[in-house]
């Protein structure tokens, strides 16, 4: 398998983000990539990418959302970079909410999900940038199946 990448631009908006499902089917289909890691990455990548788009811009202004898509040998690589208000989602991070769903506070569930589906998680702040950089191992499937 040869690296390979692809970049994707959307809008802040919630309909857009199929543009983003449809590259990384692409290039799981191109590459063979295991579907149970590309369904871990879409799930991780549509609850950041969603999180973003609700979350990361105060008003109705337009703001673009990067996000680039890397197979390596050994792993997918994933970065969602945009504009929104700074915010590093590994700082968020607490115990998982207690009691039931109509009685707990909302929130933190989202990153405590993404964590556990990928394997690094790395965020920066740069040029007035969020930059949050996934990767998932294309190994770390055998690993968890033999567990």
């Amino acid at each position: 398998m040869s690296d390979s990448a692809v970049r994707v631009r959307i809008r802040n908006r919630v309909e857009e983000m199929p543009v983003i499902a449809d590259a990384l089917e692409r290039l799981a289909i191109d590459h063979q990539l295991p579907s149970a890691i590309m369904q871990q990455v879409s799930v991780a990548l549509d609850e950041v990418v969603s999180n973003v788009i609700r979350h990361g811009f105060p008003g109705d202004g337009e703001h673009w959302i990067d996000v680039s898509l890397q197979v390596a040998e050994d792993s997918m690589v994933v970065e969602v970079k945009d504009d929104g208000i700074p915010f590093d989602p590994l700082q968020y991070r607490r115990p998982p909410p207690e009691g039931t769903l109509r009685t707990r506070e909302i929130g933190g569930v989202g990153i405590l999900f993404v964590c556990a589906l990928m394997d690094r998680l790395r965020y920066r702040r740069v040029h007035n940038r969020n930059i949050l950089r996934m990767t998932k191992r294309f190994t770390s499937l055998a690993s968890s199946q033999r567990a």
